[in-house]
């Protein structure tokens, strides 16, 4: 049977010098040197690569559809929301979920769930109005988390738009604050649109920080402005993520009155 390379180079190295020019003419060449060159140059070393896992964005809008919300400030900030969606649309590494809170008696309106932000039909998207009654706000945060099942390379950017604070389910605060110092540790960076009075308490129930929150006015103007904001606060996140930078905090800098 024919010897492999590998066994001819250590036959070679194992034999003495008489046995090594022995070696060498016999497969043809003139010194044992010009025979172990040849056999160790036609031996590919295949030098394999490591592939960092760089995983997947999940992007989450959640939208207060209660009463309160009714008119310009609902219509302005569903029209943000599809313009959003319309920004990630040349990434092939985003999961888009847009989810409603209406009120505490009714389910939460997920409307879009997982999927790829280009095959999103805008006009087909279920929103549901502003028909609500009451908030379930920290509810609706904690269930959306708790419900979300990522990889550690993944990262995941929840964004919250509300004209209220919470004024039901007041169990979930607890749950909703523990949840959320976890994570965003890890690899969540969750984010409050609200007015200035609402955004005061959130930081302080649900351990969010300030660097990723905004107070708007509560106006239809407001949550124009805010959505604005926050696309452009989207696409910095994901210029900072690229570069491999921290995203986990400071989304939107500092806290600004719209």
């Amino acid at each position: 049977m024919e010897k492999t390379r590998e066994e001819k180079i250590k036959e070679y190295k194992k034999s003495n010098a008489a046995r090594k020019e022995k070696l060498a003419l016999k497969a043809g060449f003139s010194t044992g040197a010009e025979y172990l060159a040849s056999l160790e140059k036609k031996i590919k070393i295949k030098k394999t690569t490591k592939v960092k896992n760089k995983g997947i964005f999940y992007v989450i809008d959640i939208l207060d559809a209660s009463g309160s919300m009714a008119g310009g400030k609902y219509t302005n900030s569903v029209n943000g929301i599809k313009e959003s969606i319309k920004d990630l649309t040349s990434r092939k590494d985003v999961k888009y979920s847009l989810i409603e809170f209406i009120q505490a008696s009714k389910p939460l309106n997920k409307a879009v769930m997982n999927q790829d932000p280009s095959q999103v039909s805008m006009n087909l998207i279920p929103f549901s109005g502003a028909i609500g009654g009451d908030t379930p706000l920290y509810y609706t945060v904690y269930d959306t988390i708790s419900n979300l099942v990522v990889n550690k390379e993944d990262k995941v950017l929840i964004k919250v738009y509300t004209d209220g604070g919470n004024n039901t389910k007041y169990d979930y605060q607890a749950k909703a604050a523990e949840i959320i110092k976890k994570v965003q540790k890890e690899n969540f960076t969750i984010t409050f649109v609200a007015t200035p009075e609402d955004l005061r308490k959130i930081m302080n129930d649900i351990n969010i920080d300030e660097s990723n929150t905004l107070a708007t006015a509560n106006t239809a103007q407001g949550f124009m402005d805010s959505m604005k904001m926050s696309r452009g606060a989207t696409m910095s996140y994901f210029a900072s993520a690229d570069k491999g930078e921290n995203v986990l905090v400071g989304f939107y800098k500092k806290q600004e009155k719209l």
